[in-house]
């Protein structure tokens, strides 16, 4: 399907540049443009070896600050894009945007331009502190199954695809909504799920009543032919209906309660799988089956399947048969409980949690699949706003681990110091060893640091938990291991 130009002019969108491609919603909507036959082409202040290949095994070319800033027409300058897209992150004085101001380009930001693309589809939007980008990835999974064709945003990526974003050319497209700096208020939405509301972005909520207003107000611009999915396990103080004119579904566990629609019960977890049944107004609809992963996924799938409803005849006996097979092979995400097995030897968790809750999530799944195991786990504290508020929660998620080890907060968007940056997570420390749970400081993650590596034994569970960039850890141990192990 093309994209209409933001000019309005019925002309397709035939070339634009993001600045700031490799954050991970852009990284989407350059998969989703080159899948619409746009040009692309991209710029970032931090770009790795992955991303380069990655870009270019599309054809999507990385331009450097010379290239965007040469005279027209200069052997090397980038063709004039008719857009450029930015993320939050690229402040005005990037090179892309001055050649926005100066050649009289559009410059839109990044929630600008996918209101503007869901302007133009059946926009499902899927919101909430928690969640959102598993639920969006289910939703585009099942679309997919049933036939619908999807156009898709998300902000991680597939396991085993190496995308997260595409557009297949049908009518639906779905897209992870962020509440940070309210940029889900630009969407207008066909419908739309909302799966928790939990202070986490300190530096945009003065408080949870500032927060549940903006979630009220983006409630209110979905479409009144539409329909808003609620978790009742997360949202059930709220009454939507005051806030939105479209149709409300409660989703959540089986309770015997007439006002949730979808819900689920009779859940059983191990390393196979998360495995479940749904019901549709207390009635057996499936029994399901996801990847390896917390409860909260079964809500997830909900919500997913709650949305598809909206689009398809969710009830016809062959889409029941679709959507079983399609949450049956969804592959997962990225750092989404991504479990790596290294044999009998040490097994690894690596997950964006980076909240207590999602921490809670993360650590009591792992403790029901790896019952007896020593858990091991080495958290990243993310934005020191974050850490702050939340620091006696984080302490009493952290101190469920068997021992604990963190790295200075990785301050994101912050102005902190490097020493407030540790400060702030020795504190942490010690609030967990107050709690009983052995915890250390860990300075520096390249290369595995010695440390961490002197203290795991056979048989133990590393998790590496954080939105920074702990990954890197994890890869680091599969690297050794694969060096020491050669196949063959």
């Amino acid at each position: 399907m093309f994209v209409p130009h933001p000019s309005g002019s019925g002309k397709p969108l035939s070339r634009t540049h993001l600045a700031g491609i490799c954050g991970s919603g852009m990284r989407a909507l350059a998969e989703f443009l080159n899948d619409c036959h746009v040009h692309v082409t991209g710029s970032d202040q931090s770009i790795t070896p992955g991303d380069r290949r990655h870009f270019e095994s599309l054809g999507i070319h990385l331009a450097t600050a010379d290239e965007l800033g040469l005279p027209a027409n200069a052997p090397n300058q980038v063709i004039p894009p008719e857009l450029i897209v930015h993320s939050a992150a690229v402040p005005a004085h990037d090179p892309a945007r001055r050649l926005a101001l100066s050649e009289g380009i559009r410059d839109l930001s990044y929630p600008a331009f996918v209101a503007w693309l869901l302007a133009n589809r059946h926009g499902l939007c899927i919101a909430g502190t928690h969640g959102k980008s598993t639920t969006t990835a289910l939703t585009g999974w099942l679309l997919k199954a049933l036939g619908q064709r999807p156009g898709v945003l998300v902000g991680a990526e597939f396991r085993g695809l190496g995308r997260s974003g595409w557009d297949e050319g049908g009518v639906p497209l779905v897209v992870e909504s962020c509440e940070y700096q309210r940029h889900f208020l630009d969407y207008s939405p066909a419908s739309a799920a909302i799966l928790s509301i939990e202070q986490d972005h300190f530096d945009c909520y003065a408080s949870l009543t500032e927060l549940q207003a903006t979630f009220q107000q983006f409630a209110a611009r979905i479409k009144p032919s539409g329909t808003l999915v609620i978790s009742a396990e997360s949202l059930p103080e709220i009454s939507w209906h005051s806030f939105t004119g479209a149709q409300v579904l409660r989703i959540g566990r089986e309770t015997g309660h007439p006002d949730r629609t979808w819900t689920y019960d009779h859940v059983r977890l191990d390393g196979g799988g998360l495995q479940f049944r749904i019901l549709y107004r207390g009635e057996p609809w499936a029994t399901v089956q996801l990847p390896p992963g917390p409860e909260h996924n079964a809500l997830h799938a909900l919500a997913a399947i709650a949305l598809c409803s909206t689009l398809v005849d969710i009830h016809a006996p062959d889409c029941i048969s679709l959507v079983v097979e399609g949450l049956r092979s969804f592959p997962g995400l990225l750092r989404r409980f991504e479990l790596s097995d290294l044999g009998n030897n040490l097994s690894l968790i690596d997950d964006y949690a980076h909240h207590p809750t999602a921490l809670n999530a993360t650590i009591e799944t792992a403790r029901k699949i790896f019952r007896g195991r020593r858990l091991v786990g080495v958290f990243q504290p993310h934005q020191a706003s974050r850490t702050s508020a939340l620091l006696a929660d984080f302490g009493q998620s952290l101190s469920k681990l068997d021992q604990c080890f963190l790295t200075p907060v990785y301050t994101a968007r912050e102005t902190v110091g490097p020493q407030e940056a540790v400060r702030l997570s020795e504190q942490l420390c010690e609030a967990i060893r107050s709690l009983g749970t052995p915890c250390e400081m860990l300075f520096a993650l390249d290369p595995i640091p010695r440390t961490l590596d002197d203290s795991l034994r056979s048989g133990d569970l590393l998790l590496t938990l954080g939105a920074g960039n702990i990954s890197r850890l994890h890869h680091a141990f599969i690297q050794r291991f694969r060096r020491d192990h050669p196949a063959g």
